[in-house]
């Protein structure tokens, strides 16, 4: 893998114990186009290093597709009476996955998702995962109205958690961090939000996926900061939640 136009490359490497021999984890991530690809490794054998190599160098990095996108509509007319259907859930994740971030074992992760209900209720559902000592939960629930391309979220009860991380005990007998919650360690009230956003439904040919994207004139606490980019720049933009939040 070599860096091509409108792509930039990142790698790093961590060594590490496992059953008592010396392991190595890699991370190479290409980054461009409004895309992010990653290929980790990790192997305590170093006769399968250079296998790891040639994968690497096989990838080609090209330009891909023109990234168009449309808006859904799904009315027959022009008067905008029937929205684009938001049901279902929807995510946006933000990552640190530097060289100093994974060399320094830094790796951390912010996700959101946002659940639409058939019945107009919804939940929310934050969590984050860093270096710190403990992971972070908010959840929310209320309601939501859809008036054309306009949604009214309506917060009835918004809690935010801490939590320490779960543990286990590692091949040299020390506990060892997990992304799993452990104990809940404070919970406390936060305040609630209501906000008519304008929102549309994006396809994104080049990744040939749909998202949600929610625009309001300030950033929000629930939302945290813009991720639209200069194409959308007061906008939050949530794919399909593939791989959604998991309490646990």
């Amino acid at each position: 893998m070599v860096e091509a136009e409108g792509w930039k490359i990142k790698a790093g490497s961590s060594k590490f114990t496992f059953s008592k021999s010396e392991a190595v984890a890699m991370l190479t991530t290409a980054s461009g186009y409004e895309r992010c690809v990653s290929i980790v490794a990790v192997t305590n054998n170093p006769d399968y290093l250079i296998d790891v190599q040639e994968l690497i160098a096989s990838v080609d990095l090209i330009k891909p597709e023109s990234i168009s996108y449309q808006a859904e509509n799904d009315s027959q007319t022009n008067d905008n009476t029937v929205a684009p259907s938001v049901i279902g859930k929807w995510l946006k994740t933000s990552t640190s996955n530097s060289n100093y971030a994974i060399n320094n074992g830094l790796h951390q992760y912010h996700k959101m998702q946002y659940e639409f209900n058939p019945d107009g209720t919804y939940n929310f559902l934050y969590r984050s995962f860093s270096y710190m000592p403990d992971i972070y939960i908010a959840k929310e629930n209320g309601t939501y109205i859809i008036q054309g391309n306009s949604i009214t979220i309506t917060p009835q009860k918004s809690v935010f958690e801490t939590w320490s991380k779960g543990t286990i005990i590692d091949a040299n007998g020390k506990d060892a961090s997990l992304d799993k919650l452990g104990k809940l360690k404070s919970s406390q009230k936060r305040s609630l939000e209501k906000v008519t956003y304008q929102f549309t439904k994006q396809y994104f040919s080049g990744i040939d996926e749909w998202s949600l994207m929610l625009e309001y004139n300030k950033q929000t606490e629930r939302d945290g900061p813009y991720n639209g980019g200069s194409s959308f720049p007061n906008a939050w933009l949530y794919g399909a939640a593939k791989f959604p939040i998991e309490l646990k």
